[in-house]
């Protein structure tokens, strides 16, 4: 019976995320994470599947998170085996795959595509292999931004929804994606799935109230373990509204004075037809601005 831990995004970085501030060694912090993942696959005697995002990006990765890295995963006794994500390759381009961080890591763990029907960011739209996967396909492991229904998408619509995700692959049973950073399991009326493990450590103060965990897979059973990656706040995001309000507010004052405008050009006219030049020279200027 086919059993793995699977999880996603961990976004490992050197600078610490601003809804972090109690973290006095961030590195440890990661450290922890990455501990507790290796911990629960060594448990379970199973491999590690991580869906991509293993970095935030290809600048904040410095030898000490390399080896922090490639030590916990190697350290997974049955083996990790991983996807990149867009964050991961430089330019979001497979073919400098070995030009990022990721490519060092690669030398030390597996690629999933090696064991699994599986396929780095956006690879699996243009898969020769596709007409296969109505054959009765079990499995596809994959990276891309699937929503569970469309009011959780964002205002400009990227992304899938977890149901359009599984018209677009008729054939597959089960889809397991990386890339969203809330989990969740979606499963439609002929019980097939979409499971999104999420980040396993929150790094943005959106995720305030969401509890970080991966996943433990077995005979297609899911179960849910919790991990504990410390404490987020929101602090500074509602300062920055308050600040906002209060610049909204004098603004408005101003805006009421008589003959202020926040407009250049239209202050720019003001300031020429008020002031002293050679009406030559304004007729210049105001050609200029329009």
């Amino acid at each position: 019976m086919k059993k793995f831990i699977c999880t996603s995004d961990l976004h490992l970085r050197v600078s610490k995320p601003r809804c972090r501030p109690m973290d006095e060694d961030w590195m440890e912090r990661q450290k922890s994470v990455l501990e507790q993942i290796v911990n629960h696959a060594n448990k379970y005697n199973c491999p590690l599947y991580v869906l991509g995002d293993i970095f935030n990006t290809i600048n904040d990765v410095d030898w000490a998170l390399m080896n922090m890295a490639i030590g916990a995963f190697t350290s997974v006794k049955e083996g990790t085996f991983i996807l990149v994500g867009n964050h991961d390759a430089k330019w979001k381009s497979l073919e400098l795959l070995y030009q990022s961080p990721i490519g060092v890591l690669l030398q030390s763990v597996k690629h999933l595509r090696e064991k699994e029907n599986a396929y780095d960011f956006e690879e699996e739209k243009k898969s020769e292999k596709k007409s296969e996967w109505n054959k009765e396909q079990v499995e596809l492991f994959i990276h891309r931004l699937v929503f569970e229904s469309k009011k959780e998408m964002p205002i400009d619509g990227l992304g899938d929804t977890a149901q359009s995700l599984l018209e677009e692959f008729p054939g597959i049973k089960t889809i397991y994606a990386g890339d969203t950073h809330k989990g969740f399991i979606y499963k439609d009326k002929k019980g097939r799935r979409v499971v999104v493990p999420g980040c396993p450590i929150r790094q943005t103060a959106d995720l305030l109230n969401y509890t970080p965990h991966i996943l433990s897979v077995e005979g297609g059973e899911i179960t849910e373990i919790v991990i504990n990656d410390g404490a987020i706040v929101n602090d500074y995001l509602i300062q920055q509204a308050e600040r906002e309000s209060r610049v909204g507010v004098v603004i408005e004052s101003l805006k009421n004075q008589s003959g202020f405008s926040l407009d250049f050009i239209e202050n720019c006219h003001k300031a020429l037809l008020e002031g002293e030049l050679e009406g030559d020279v304004k007729k210049y200027i105001l050609g200029k601005i329009g």
